[in-house]
This record gives structure tokens, sequence and C-alpha cells, in this order.
């Protein structure tokens, strides 16, 4: 079986690091920061985090045994501020920083100031950062080092046409990339010539704003591929060792969705290739804390991406497998501590599979859903599932930072069993009051391209329509359960004081239905997925009978409870959470979330859909470009605007063939969630047609 990192024994004392870590600021917040506390806390080293204005009440400072204030939430004003956040550590007395994953975790001012001011940076040196910040960079230093490397231009100096000659000679499709990019962002497939001028624009743009820096290297793009990485550890002694691999090409938009360890299905003579390439590397870089080498995988052959001088967000799979507390490691390594004191093991036990919970709609493009979390259930933790969050009920999801909601990492003796434990907690994960990935992960893991681990990094983008489908059709039977549910809560009494008796056994004061000499009755219409239904019940003593459309469904046994409900229909034993806000239940199925709630008819039928010819921002965020001018004739499906928010741009298009009429708001202007970003009318050409038809 995996191992349990609450058991692990990996030295054997910690008094010499309680002595030499007088405290440990983490610069970062949510999900790692909470995870670094842990590991923290068991070590006895006492701990400081940070905040901005948005996380005053996040979870990881109610962790911290103090705090301090960075500035406003926008991430260039708190987290991403190198000056406040050595302040910060000089403040709290903290000889050691833990940077996390994202933010300023590869970011070699920040190593260089805490090596300035005597502060522990858990991470490599800060020329080590900077020797692989550059892909163009790291990707000289592989070659030198005998890693194989993909067909590319990695130079420093270039122009648009020689990009494009190179482009020709290496031969389409070809991948654009932020030369300092990371994190999935910067990059463009180009599949022919007459794409590239325009791709090329859009990964400048997004090098510049995330990375300060527009330079782009390009490189032969690979399909299909499959990502691999080796996680490896080195200290300050020279030794250097891997703790095996990971697949991760389970993704979207770039960014890793689904993460695995060991990679399955690749032959050992391979794997043993892997290792050696990535110690090699390590070696070459003098390099010393734990970091990941990314490798992509063609067959047998594998060519190197880049290599991530920080802990990687999937790193608990690994931790799993091999019985490694990587924060540990990274903090031993950094205290002076020889890897070899340290429990290396042989092979890994088990497997281990990490979904990433987050708050976007996958069947929109995976938009980010941020907003007030009312709702919130993780399955319950086991020697076999461990839940990674740092967000609680009530907590928001806010638009300045990414919008993960939690990890979800299951281990098991085989990858078959894995997966079907990580599909059975998706099931017992409940969310409401943002969007969720929970439904298009559940449909990954259930394709047959996942189970027999044939799938690649483009298989998410092959497979959208499949992958992204919800439930739109509502099961009748989950109807006839919400009518359940509701009739319980409407035959309440009143609360006092809304009508004018004060008897409260009134049959006046109840909201049954009750009739005279008659069974009670309830009927009413149901809103789900913008359909409504016409339902009704007839309460009995032992039986309620409801009706939708000509079908008649006969129910029993009905237990409500305060997150649950119960039933009996048609002799099928019904048992599903429920979750009751103000006007809206919430019912989970299957890893679908239904939300219905009672429609007024009458409204529903005098409202009209008036087309301003307003589009709007998707989300509150920042205007990143304008392609157009007010004036400019526009073509349906055209991009006109660019929004960027939660570290990914939204581009919006023109639903119409017209004209630009207005453009409200200029580049770099923050706008919020539904704000007009753009006016188009339709040309008299098309009103002309349309007024013909």
């Amino acid at each position: 079986m995996p191992f349990l990192i609450s058991d692990l024994l990996l030295g054997e004392s910690t008094e010499w690091i309680k002595q030499l870590f007088r405290k440990l600021l983490i610069a970062n917040r949510g999900e790692i920061a909470c995870r670094i506390i842990r590991t923290a806390k068991r070590l006895n080293i006492p701990v400081a985090t940070v905040y901005s204005d948005a996380d005053r009440d996040a979870l990881h400072n109610s962790l911290a045994e103090e705090s301090v204030y960075l500035g406003a939430s926008r991430p260039s004003e708190s987290y991403l501020n190198v000056d406040r956040i050595i302040q910060a550590a000089k403040q709290v007395g903290a000889d050691a920083l833990h940077p996390g994953y994202g933010f300023l975790s590869e970011n070699s001012i920040l190593a260089e100031s805490c090596e300035k001011e005597n502060i522990e940076f858990i991470g490599p040196p800060s020329h080590v950062i900077d020797c692989m910040a550059s892909k163009a960079q790291a990707a000289a230093i592989a070659v030198e080092a005998g890693v194989p490397v993909l067909p590319g231009f990695r130079e420093t100096e270039y122009s648009d046409d020689k990009l494009a000659k190179l482009a020709q000679t290496i031969g389409f499709p070809v991948l654009l990339k932020a030369a300092l990019g990371g994190g999935g962002r910067g990059m463009s497939i180009v599949h022919s010539e007459n794409q590239l001028a325009e791709s090329l624009a859009s990964v400048k743009a997004q090098a510049k704003e995330f990375f300060g820096n527009d330079l782009i290297i390009i490189e032969k793009y690979l399909n299909p591929a499959r990502h691999v990485e080796v996680q490896i550890a080195a200290d300050k002694h020279g030794n250097a060792v891997h703790l095996f691999d990971r697949d991760c090409s389970a993704q979207r938009r770039y960014q890793k969705i689904v993460e695995e360890a060991p990679a399955p299905q690749i032959n050992q003579n391979t794997r043993e290739r892997m290792y050696e390439a990535a110690i090699s590397l390590t070696r070459a870089l003098n390099y010393h804390s734990v970091g990941t080498v990314e490798l992509l995988l063609a067959d047998s052959e594998f060519y190197f991406m880049e290599m991530n001088t920080r802990l990687q967000v999937e790193h608990p799979v690994t931790e799993q497998v091999t019985g490694v507390d990587l924060v540990e490691w990274q903090l031993r390594i950094a205290a002076g501590e020889s890897i070899s004191h340290l429990k290396i093991p042989s092979s890994p036990n088990g497997h281990s599979i990490q979904a990433r919970i987050y708050a976007e709609n996958p069947e929109k493009g995976f938009l980010p859903s941020p907003g007030n979390i009312q709702y919130l259930s993780y399955p319950s933790e086991s020697d076999n599932l461990q839940m990674h969050t740092g967000v609680r009920q009530n907590d928001v999801v806010d638009v300045h930072y990414d919008p993960l909601i939690a990890k979800v990492v299951v281990s098991d003796s085989d990858r078959s069993k894995a997966i079907e434990r990580l599909k059975k907690a998706l099931r017992e994960l409940y969310v409401v009051g943002v969007d969720t990935n929970v439904t298009f992960l559940s449909n990954l893991l259930t394709t047959r391209d996942f189970t027999t681990c044939t799938h690649d990094i483009k298989f998410v983008e092959n497979n959208l329509p499949e992958l992204t489908a919800q439930n739109r059709e509502l099961p009748t039977e989950i109807l006839v359960l919400a009518l359940l549910y509701l009739t319980s809560k409407l035959t309440e009494i009143w609360p006092e004081g809304l009508i004018e008796n004060d008897d409260k056994y009134s049959p006046w004061r109840n909201k049954s239905g009750w009739r005279l000499n008659s069974h009670k009755e309830f009927a009413c219409s149901i809103e789900c997925n913008d359909q409504i239904y016409n339902v009704s019940a007839l309460l009995g003593e032992q039986q309620t009978v409801v009706k939708i459309k000509e079908r008649v469904y006969g129910c029993s046994n009905v237990q409500i409870f305060d997150h649950a409900i119960e039933a009996m229909v048609d002799d099928v034993e019904w048992s599903l959470p429920v979750v009751s806000l103000e006007d809206e239940i919430y019912l989970f199925h299957q890893c679908s979330r239904y939300g219905l709630r009672l429609s007024d008819r009458l409204s529903a039928a005098y409202s009209t859909n008036v087309n301003t010819g307003s589009l709007t921002a998707p989300l509150p965020g920042r205007i990143a470009r304008v392609l157009v001018e007010e004036g400019e004739s526009v073509s349906t499906g055209q991009v006109l605007i660019v929004v960027e928010a939660m570290k990914m741009e939204h581009p919006i298009a023109s639903p119409i063939d017209g004209v630009v009429t207005s453009i409200p708001n200029s580049e770099n202007q923050l706008v919020d969630e539904g704000a007009s970003c753009i006016f188009v009318e339709p040309s008299k050409q098309s009103d002309s047609i349309s007024n013909n038809e």
C-alpha cells in the first residue's frame, strides 16, 4: 500500500532544525501555504504568513502564529512585491523563507534578496533560478548536459521575419513560448504560416504582461506526446537523487488538471534514461533543493521542456508513492543536511492520482468562476485520500488569484483502483456558489483513453464536447426528489408575524395545501437549466403521488435531513445530498449538480430578451488588448477585445457581422463582471437580410 505522510519518520531528530530556523515565513497563500504549515508545525518550526486585502480572513492566516499584511489584493501590490516580502520576513524575525509555488517561487530577485539579508531561501541559489528561468538558457544548459531538446530557435536577438523563416525551416506545427514563461501562459501552437503573425503578437503581449519580457522562443511542436516529469532532490554537498516520475498529460489550456505517479506504461529502459538525464542536468547546475525536470515523451524518445526550481502543485502524488515529505526535504536541505542521511526509497509503492478542483466553467472554455462559496463539503479523508486546500465554506474565490479550490489526492495498490477511488471521491465533493470542473473531471476519468493511458497532452482539447458535457437534461427522478424536498419545506408552519393570526394551529397558517375533506395537494413550476417544469404532488399518509407531464411516480419512505433526502421512487431507493439556499435547492448525483428553484410562470412568460449590442466582460478583470477601433466593420467570430482575469486571457468575439459603435474602456482599465466592454451594431446589410427573412 502507498505510504502515509503522517506516519513518516524521516530523521532521528528535528531539534537542530528548531535551532537553525527560528521562524519560517511563507511567502504565499491558499493551499500551498497551508501545506507548508503542516510540515513546519510537525517539525516544530514557528510559522508566519503574509496576506493581502482579499486574504484577511484566509485559512492560511488562521493556521499561523502570526501574519503580516502586504497590501492590496492585486498580486503586484502584495504577493509579487519583493521588497514588501523581505520587509515582512525581517519584521517577524524569520531566518528562513518558503516561496511555495507560483508568485515569486522562481524569482531570482527574491532569492538574491534573501541571500543578502541572511535569510535562508527554501530553494536553489538565485543564479540557478536565473539559468532555468530563461527557456533559451535552460535549453542550452540541457544540451551541454547531454539532455535531448526539441529542434528550435532560442536566441535573444531576432526579428519577426527571422522567426517566420525559422518556423518554415523547423516545419509546422511549431510552438511559440514566452522565454521567461511558465504555468501554461504565453504559449501558442501555430499550424501554418498565415497564423504566425497573429499568434506572435498574442504571445508577445502575454509574455510582457505576465513575465515583464516579450522575448519569444520557437520550437518544433511534438504531437502526439505525453508530459512526463522527473522529481529530483539535491543537497549542498553535491549529492543528487531522483524520486521517480509523474505523468501530467491531462491538461487544459496548457495547465495540468490530473497528475499521477508513477507515469504508467513506460518501459524501464526509458525511465532509467530519463532519470539519468534529470540527474545530469541537476549536477550541471550545482543545484540544491527539490526540483522537477519536465519532459515531452513520444514513444520511447523524450525531450527537455523546462526545469521547475520549486515545489510542484502535483508533488503529493510523489509523496504518496515514496513516503517522502518533499517540504521536509526542502527544509532539511536548506538547513544543510545531506540527503544521504534521509530515507531514499528504492522503488515507488502503489499508484497515486491527483485531481485539481477549480472554480471554473468547462462548458464556457474553462472560464473562471469567482464568487462566494456558499456551501462546501469535502469527502472524508482516510489513509488513501487526502484533501489539500486553503478554502473553506463562505470563503471567496477572488478574481485576482488562481481559481484552485482544492486538490483531491488518492492512492491505492494499482492504477485502476486509484482511478475508482478518485471517481468515488469526486461523487462525494459538493460545492455551491461557484461553478466547478467536478463533472468534467469525472467525464475525463471514465474515458477509455484515460483508463488505458493512451491519452496525450492534446486529448482534452481534442475531446472537449464529450468531456465538458454537463447533464443538461434533468432526470425526472431528480425532479421528483426536488419536489418532495420542496413540499416538505412548504408544508412547514408560516413564521409568526407573516399573517395576522395568533393561533399557530390555524389552518390559515399552514403551507401544506390543506383542503377540507380532501388530500393535501401541491402544484408548482420548477426551473432548472433554463427549463420550466410543471409538477404536482398528492400527499397521502403512506404514499405521495407526483405527476410530471403525463408520468406518475409513487413515492414512499421519504426522509428529509439537513443536507440529504432519501425516498423510494417507483420502488427504487434514492439517497441524494441536498443543499438548500434562500430561493434555490441543489441536488447532487453522479458528480453532477442540479440547481432548482420555484419559478414564477407569469414573470417568465412576460420576460423579454433585448439585444442592446453590448458585449460584456465575462468576469471582473482588466482590459488586456483592444483589437478594433470605433467605426470598424467586424465579422461574426472576430475577436474584438481581450479581458485578462485570474491569470488567464478571455477573448470577446463579435456574435454578428456589424460595426463597432463604441469602446467604453481603454487598455489596462479594470472592469466589473457584466460591464460593457464594446458595442457592436448590426450592419445595414445584415438588417435588410434579417428583415427579408
